[in-house]
């Protein structure tokens, strides 16, 4: 088992350790802000959708405004978390 956890370590220390790093951060911070925040804003938008009337709702789902707002919405929001992350974790000078 020592072996291991060291085989682990020495691979965390290359060029694509520090890749599969950054992959699983990034898998993170997309988990995390769809979970925190694209999730209900979804609800709260087809909330308000829903109250507009059952011919507006088939309009905006049939030309998929809903999904446009989802993508607008979740990269401002992936955008905002990788920024906050940058601004804790990378030191300046």
């Amino acid at each position: 088992m020592p072996v291991f956890v060291e085989w682990i370590g020495k691979m965390l220390m290359t060029y694509v350790g520090a890749m599969a790093l950054q992959a699983l951060v990034g898998l993170g911070v997309g988990f995390a802000t769809y979970k925190l925040a694209v999730k209900p804003a979804e609800a709260m938008v087809s909330s308000y959708l829903s109250s507009a009337g059952d011919v507006m709702v088939n309009y905006v789902g049939w030309l998929g405004i809903d999904q446009a707002i989802t993508i607008v919405f979740s990269a401002l929001v992936g955008r905002t978390a990788v920024g906050a992350a940058k601004a804790f974790l990378v030191k300046k000078g």
